[in-house]
């Protein structure tokens, strides 16, 4: 049996919380793809941080973690063979896109837009707001639509 290599488990560690702190950052005031903004990109100290920590961030970190998963299906598949290895890959990663997109992708919006309509009057709006720039993933959330009582 082949000795588990250690360094690799680590460097995925410290690569998932660069992932994490990258989110962070869009949230708090860097540009970037992210369903939730609690502050827009501006010209503030802080946010042109934030800014060049994300614009070098995302030059190397998803791209290594392709890397990384290169290097080791070749192994996986052949192990498996091919059917095995899609069926895997949708139960570990399709399902857990779906959950989150049918479950957890449309709760920002929906729970900061109802104070947001209240106090406007509005009744019903589209998703996205100044705080949700973003459709979620792979566009569902784009086609939902709250209203202010709270239901779809």
């Amino acid at each position: 049996m082949p000795q588990h290599d250690f360094y690799i488990d680590r460097l995925r560690s410290v690569m998932t919380i660069l992932v994490i702190l990258h989110h962070t950052a869009i949230t708090y005031g860097a540009m970037g793809g992210w369903f939730w903004h609690e502050l827009q990109p501006s010209r503030t100290p802080s946010s042109i941080l934030l800014i060049l920590f994300c614009t070098t961030n995302q030059a190397c970190f998803m791209g290594f973690f392709f890397l990384l998963a290169g290097y080791f299906t070749p192994a996986s598949l052949d192990r498996k063979g091919y059917r095995q290895f899609v069926l895997d890959h949708f139960i570990r990663l399709g399902i857990p896109i779906l959950a989150f997109d049918f479950s957890l992708a449309p709760l920002p919006p929906r729970l900061s837009q109802p104070q947001r309509a209240m106090a406007s009057g509005l009744r019903s709006w589209p998703s996205g707001s100044a705080r949700s720039s973003s459709p979620g993933h792979f566009g569902l959330q784009k086609h939902c639509s709250f209203s202010a009582s709270g239901t779809f």
